[in-house]
């Protein structure tokens, strides 16, 4: 009798519960709810967060993130000018005999080294910060890096030279040229990171 009885009640409640499942395909019912009352998705069209709301966009930098961006700029943009400057340097003291030095120009490429590898940490520092509203800037930072690696190797080659006491004017053409690279991807970046490049003045 209970058997009977227990089989009759199942019957009944399968339409039931059938109905319920249908109803939810069809719009007319909503998915119950989380223990906490709220839906279990978010809005239309945007993900849901473990808690129920919309995933957010990229975060805006804040002022303090651009005042550091700003100085990292100006740090990364005077030691690839410094770099320059020193090459140059070097290149005028062995345009001529009477000016060669061969201690005062592996110094001046000390110095070189020195701004190049200053420049690269202050791309790398930016590569940290190129991401949400500065993600734009990844790309010519992430470029300008490499290019700065580069410049380090092209100057080992060009210090055996000078060594020699000879001068590489081909590497230093070619480290001339990574530079110029250098300077456009950091010109690129700030534009993306909207950061003026120009150095202000006393």
């Amino acid at each position: 009798m209970k058997i009977i009885l227990l089989t009759t009640l199942l019957a009944l409640a399968a339409p039931a519960h059938a109905q319920s499942n249908w109803d939810v395909l069809n719009g007319k019912k909503t998915e119950p709810a989380r223990p906490d009352g709220k839906p279990a998705t978010g809005l239309p069209g945007q993900p849901a967060k473990p808690d129920g709301k919309p995933t957010a966009g990229p975060v805006a930098p804040t002022p303090a993130a651009s005042a550091v961006a700003r100085r990292d700029f100006d740090v990364a943009s005077i030691e690839l000018q410094a770099t320059r400057l020193y090459l140059t340097g070097i290149a005028d003291l062995s345009a001529d005999t009477a000016t060669w030095d061969k201690q005062h120009s592996i110094e001046l490429f000390n110095l070189a080294q020195t701004a190049v590898i200053g420049a690269e940490n202050q791309f790398a520092h930016l590569s940290t910060l190129a991401k949400d509203n500065w993600a734009a800037a990844a790309e010519p930072v992430t470029r300008g890096r490499a290019g700065l690696v580069n410049v380090e190797s092209q100057l080992r080659q060009v210090a055996q030279s000078l060594r020699q006491g000879q001068m590489n004017q081909a590497g230093v053409k070619q480290v001339e040229q990574l530079l110029d690279s250098a300077e456009k991807d950091l010109q690129n970046a700030a534009n993306a990171m909207k950061v003026d490049l120009k150095l202000r003045t006393p």
